[in-house]
């Protein structure tokens, strides 16, 4: 039995953090967890709201702390970050594609604004730690879309409780 609560048929979230998920919040990351590699428009998440484009900003914002679009990059980053630390030998060009950025500039001024470091610059340490410890072929990039709900699971509470400038 899983301890994980259940969005929709296909996405779940752990006991902790749904709990702590505001309402409006709940259908969007359910959307957004089954879509984030892709353009994801306010439109859609509004519709997975089932609410107008003004009404879901206004309440998303207040509800959650931010606006849905800063959320949705901070997510994309978040994610990009925890891509990185799994396996720095992937491209940041492949990284950021994965993650939804469309733009390799626009992903390196979002990481180094949320993290305050260029995305190279974290590579370039992860690697240094990784030649530290022995290889572990389960944690490549390749093997992340076999058990990313961790992943993913940890990427979306980070992602509700960053607050940038």
């Amino acid at each position: 039995m899983s301890h994980a609560m259940v969005l929709d048929d296909s996405t779940e979230l752990a006991p902790a953090f749904a709990t702590a998920t505001p309402d409006i919040a709940r259908k969007v990351i359910a959307y957004v967890l089954d879509n984030f590699a892709e353009e994801i428009r306010l439109e859609d998440m509004a519709d997975a709201a089932g609410m107008t484009r003004f009404n879901f900003c206004r309440r998303f914002h207040k509800d959650c702390g931010l606006p849905p679009v800063r959320w949705l990059w901070n997510f994309r980053v978040i994610l990009a970050h925890e891509f990185i630390a799994l396996d720095p030998r992937w491209s940041l060009t492949d990284v950021a594609f994965a993650c939804g950025f469309t733009s390799s500039a626009h992903f390196s001024r979002s990481f180094k604004g949320v993290f305050k470091v260029s995305p190279s610059k974290f590579r370039k340490d992860q690697l240094a730690k990784q030649t530290l410890r022995a290889q572990d072929p389960a944690r490549s990039m390749d093997a992340l879309y076999g058990q990313d709900s961790a992943i993913l699971d940890a990427a979306m509470r980070r992602s509700l409780t960053l607050v940038t400038d």
